[in-house]
């Protein structure tokens, strides 16, 4: 059985204080009731960047800037292929609030307190890159 495969991204977004954005996947995503970082399916015709940008929107309403590449990763789950690539962001402007329009839930964690969270085994290798990176968490 040839699986499909699929382009995704996602954001490295943080706060002021160091925390970064995870948010829950909904009922009847795949891995529902997962933590992961925002983002989505790159469609035809879009950048990578201009993919990420369109996906915090859709799912939390947040304006965002995509900043550099952190982190890529090709998995291969039972029903398909991700490619997935993890950039870091920032807020197009502060004063935004995550409103959760297409996800179950949302945090602001510290790098430490991930490890409490239960990822998709997509993400296993680049929660061992966030533990090595400093970031500000007084």
């Amino acid at each position: 059985m040839n699986k499909k495969s699929f382009n995704v991204v996602a954001a490295l977004l943080f706060d002021d204080d160091g925390r970064i954005l995870i948010t829950k996947r909904p009922a009847g995503a795949h891995l529902a009731g997962f933590w992961e970082f925002p983002g989505g399916t790159i469609e035809s015709g879009e950048s990578p960047q201009q993919a990420l940008v369109r996906e915090i929107k859709e799912e939390t309403a947040l304006d965002i800037e995509v900043q550099k590449l952190f982190w890529q990763e090709r998995f291969e789950y039972d029903v398909k292929i991700i490619h997935i690539a993890f950039y870091f962001c920032v807020l197009s402007y502060k004063e935004q609030q995550v409103v959760p329009l297409q996800v179950a839930d949302f945090r602001w964690a510290a790098i430490n307190e991930l490890a409490g969270f239960s990822f998709p085994p997509a993400d296993g290798a680049l929660l061992k890159q966030l533990a090595k990176i400093k970031i500000k968490q007084d």
